[in-house]
């Protein structure tokens, strides 16, 4: 009988984002959101990944009452596209309330469709912290 080889998956970390103590400025987060995008070309996969380190970079240099947290991209080998996962840090209670759920304006929605990403590949998660 001959084994059939399956396919190599790999989880790539991209960024370390807003988890490193100089960005975290010993602030404790209050909540954290995790985004996973499931992206079906290496394009698209290319393209979320350039916008997430833009707005990170815009991130580092001025704090804000969020950060990203860790990138990772998922593929599989011979299967384009993959799944990007981030997320968000958020440092206010206040702000989060009004914010969590900004990724359905319609600019999120916009650039979400520019990564050829319909709902049922995107899924938000928010995790609240207990003292």
């Amino acid at each position: 009988m001959t084994a059939v080889a399956e396919p190599l998956v790999k989880r790539e970390l991209i960024s370390m984002a807003g988890s490193v103590p100089s960005r975290m400025r010993g602030r404790k987060p209050i909540a954290h959101s995790t985004v996973t995008m499931k992206l079906t070309s290496d394009d698209a996969v290319e393209k979320c990944l350039r916008q997430l380190q833009a707005s990170d970079d815009r991130l580092a240099a001025t704090p804000q009452a969020y950060d990203w947290s860790p990138v990772t991209n998922e593929t599989t080998e011979g299967v384009p596209g993959g799944t990007v996962e981030f997320g968000v840090y958020w440092y206010d209670q206040t702000f989060f309330n009004e914010k969590k759920d900004i990724y359905l304006d319609k600019k999120h929605v916009s650039m979400f469709t520019a990564f050829d990403a319909d709902d049922s590949a995107i899924e938000v998660t928010h995790y609240a912290r207990v003292n």
